[in-house]
């Protein structure tokens, strides 16, 4: 197992809300994945995820998140900021990464360090494509998540 997981998720069938599952793909379409790195789509699979994140060094997650900020803006959160802006209930399905969070610390299996990485979402009504907005950042986005990787040993080039 990697030590590293990036992690997409999301719901792809809500607009925005989509962004986690399209931009890991995107990803790994786009760079070179290292050994060290695993890419998934959690899409909203909640809890069924706890064996995917269990005993990881690293869990970065890409999510579309919405924290009071302008349409468009980049959200970082790390630590112990995660499960509790999580838990406030930002999207349909941030309260299942907050338990999935909760589980994997009770099972003492939690990764050693999380960080999300999202964007402030215009639009979460059903809808297959990113809003403008959230388009426009994705350039910026993933300049960030390719730094955030680089801190940890991953470094993942352009194909």
């Amino acid at each position: 197992m990697s030590s590293v997981l990036l992690l997409g998720i999301g719901n792809v069938l809500l607009a925005d809300d989509g962004l986690g599952p399209q931009f890991v793909t995107a990803f790994a379409e786009r760079r070179r994945v290292p050994p060290d790195l695993e890419v998934l789509d959690g899409g909203t699979l909640g809890l069924e995820l706890l064996h995917r994140i269990a005993g990881r060094r690293v869990l970065v997650v890409v999510d579309a998140v919405a924290c009071g900020g302008t349409t468009g803006d980049l959200v970082r959160l790390a630590g112990d900021d995660v499960p509790a802006v999580l838990g406030a209930g930002l999207s349909s399905h941030d309260v299942a990464l907050s338990d999935l969070l909760a589980a994997a610390t009770l099972l003492d299996c939690a990764p050693r360090t999380v960080v999300l990485h999202g964007v402030e979402p215009a639009a979460l009504e059903p809808g297959l494509h990113l809003s403008a907005a959230v388009r426009a950042a994705l350039p910026a986005l993933e300049a960030r998540v390719v730094a955030e990787l680089e801190r940890f040993g991953c470094f993942c080039p352009e194909r």
